[in-house]
């Protein structure tokens, strides 16, 4: 690609999210100016890929081993090694990889570990960035430890991971500052640990998808796959997890050309290219499932292209029944048969809450896939534009599937109390004002006012709820 394409992509990024490219100030007190946050000021920002240095780490035939390996070398050469910490640095290394790779959900160790090489002295950026990530999670804190990893000589694989918890944590509290130089530095860290061909395949097109996913617009998935996808193409193309992602990525496409509205409002140019990238798409799913037909991924992308395609109910079945074979607990899966029989689509209401109710009462599938029934009627009410009114919300059959759908949830996930917000949001709507009241005091993990639309909001469905209660 031409130098001037490269800076073009970038400028995309910035123009996706309303922002002007600008590299001004250093990290001092604060990253950038009133107006900006920014990172790697001083740094040689190099738009082309094959223009950067490429770090090739070692194979290793298991991926926590890989892992820890290169959180070593990456500590030693950043160079600020001493006996006094290293082996607190290396529980570190060892809890951290645990937790990726070994199903380790107590972080309590990890913590322990980062809190004494710290105590000791430590100042490596990495142990920097474990005591922001685990500890205090502060946005303006991960935009200092991403731009402290920029300037580390860590694998690209964990400035990447830093720069992308910074974005994620800036997203609501910082919508005024111009992130484009986080946006930038990320995607730049995402294509050079894909120029890695030694890096764990899974994981890395797992962390691709997720920035791609990061913005659901064009110019974003044209900024952040325009060197990208390329780079992941020819590294893992032909492998049956490679076909995959490219079969993800040509649907991201299908939708970017149809544009995500009513089908009345699509052209003929926007019908012409979503057709033909959902033909790539089943192409490239459909020689990964041969390769490998015990992926339950695949058979859920394939379903992604029925309801493109639209070929019919028995086919998305099929790919459904599939999916739920591999995947007892395909939460999405689900959610995505439910969508497909939805009026807006091939199905009516009646046929659409049929099947999300035998997503409640079978014996056979777990996880959330009893909440399928809940968020679809969140979907229906959308689709009807009611979302919060009790025009549809207080309907004489919708509460009894709200309910049955949460206790049968919470019957397979007793522990799972972050979704008791869910819960008491739905009854709320529903006018069960009781029900409310008593699941607001299950938010043992204290209470997200954002998802009740902010303290002051969820304050007065309290008090609204409790004058009501009181009543009765």
């Amino acid at each position: 690609m031409a130098m001037n394409l490269n800076k073009q992509k970038h400028i995309v990024l910035l123009i996706a999210f309303g922002c002007v490219a600008g590299l001004q100030s250093g990290l001092g007190q604060l990253p950038g100016s009133q107006s900006k946050l920014e990172v790697g000021v001083g740094l040689t920002l190099q738009p082309r890929p094959a223009d950067r240095p490429l770090m090739v780490s070692k194979p290793f035939a298991v991926a926590r081993e890989w892992e820890v390996t290169t959180l070593q070398e990456g500590y030693r050469r950043t160079g600020v090694t001493n006996r006094l910490w290293d082996a607190d640095v290396k529980r570190a290394f060892d809890y951290y990889a645990d937790s990726i790779y070994g199903g380790l959900e107590d972080l309590m160790p990890l913590r322990q570990a980062t809190k004494a090489a710290i105590a000791a002295g430590c100042q490596d950026p990495m142990i920097q960035y474990f005591r922001v990530r685990y500890e205090t999670a502060e946005p303006l804190d991960l935009v200092r430890a991403f731009d402290a990893m920029l300037r580390s000589q860590y694998h690209p694989r964990h400035k990447f991971l830093s720069g992308l918890r910074a974005v994620e944590a800036t997203r609501n509290v910082n919508r005024e500052k111009d992130r484009s130089s986080l946006f930038n530095w990320t995607t730049i860290c995402l294509e050079d640990y894909a120029r890695d061909t030694n890096a764990p395949m899974e994981e890395l097109l797992m962390r691709a998808n997720l920035w791609l996913d990061h913005a659901n617009t064009k110019s974003w998935h044209d900024a952040v796959g325009g060197d990208l996808i390329p780079i992941l193409d020819r590294g893992w193309g032909s492998t049956e997890r490679g076909l995959v992602f490219l079969g993800q990525c040509e649907i991201r496409k299908a939708w970017d050309e149809r544009g995500r509205g009513y089908a009345d409002r699509v052209n003929d140019a926007g019908w012409k290219e979503f057709e033909g990238h959902l033909r790539l798409a089943e192409k490239h799913l459909l020689k990964a499932w041969q390769m490998n037909s015990n992926r339950a991924a695949t058979a859920y992308e394939m379903m992604r292209v029925e309801l493109g395609q639209g070929v019919g109910l028995p086919r998305m079945r099929e790919w459904f029944d599939k999916a739920m074979a591999l995947n007892t607990n395909h939460y999405d899966a689900a959610k995505l048969m439910a969508f497909y029989l939805e009026p807006r689509w091939y199905g009516s209401e009646a046929t659409c809450l049929n099947f999300c109710r035998t997503c409640v009462t079978s014996t056979e599938w777990g996880g959330e896939v009893p909440l399928v029934l809940a968020n679809t009627h969140r979907s229906l009410a959308t689709y009807y534009s009611l979302s919060n009114s009790p025009a549809y919300w207080q309907r004489p059959r919708v509460w009894p599937d709200i309910k049955a759908a949460y206790e049968r949830f919470f019957k397979l996930n007793p522990k799972a109390s972050s979704w008791r917000h869910n819960y008491a949001l739905d009854a709320y709507n529903c006018g069960q004002y009781s029900v409310f009241l008593k699941q607001t005091q299950l938010f043992s993990n204290g209470t997200n006012y954002n998802y009740f639309g902010g303290q002051a909001a969820f304050v007065a469905m309290l008090e609204k709820a409790a004058a009501v209660d009181k009543t009765k």
